[in-house]
């Protein structure tokens, strides 16, 4: 089962869902059925590593959000369903969240990302 922890991006604090095993980060999103309006979902490595993403069968818009010691290095905003691109970056931990909450929180590539806790 998946752990479950605090980030901080600015000064947004977010719930998160921590997926720690190749199993749970190969379904990421695709597991839910409507966009998680309250948290993100977040894909940790054990180093910086590069990385390919795909909406895959998501049903609702996402961003993605490739970081690495903290900082946003990539986003990729509002991808839609039935997007058949891929999205790739380095980093060594992605984020998930609902299509455009990086634009409606006002978070740009090169702002801090921090834990907060986890329970």
């Amino acid at each position: 089962m998946a752990k479950k922890g605090i980030i901080r991006i600015n000064n947004i604090i977010t719930k998160a869902v921590i997926l720690d095993t190749e199993k749970e980060q190969s379904i990421g999103m695709q597991a839910l059925k409507e966009s998680p309006n309250k948290y993100a979902m977040v894909f940790p490595k054990k180093q910086k590593t590069r990385m390919k993403f795909h909406m895959g069968s998501v049903l609702f818009p996402i961003d993605i959000v490739f970081t690495s010691n903290g900082n946003i290095d990539k986003i990729y905003h509002d991808i839609h369903p039935g997007d058949k691109s891929h999205f790739e970056g380095e980093g060594d931990m992605v984020f998930e969240a609902k299509g455009n909450f990086c634009k409606e929180n006002n978070i740009r590539e090169g702002d801090k990302v921090t834990w907060v806790s986890s329970y």
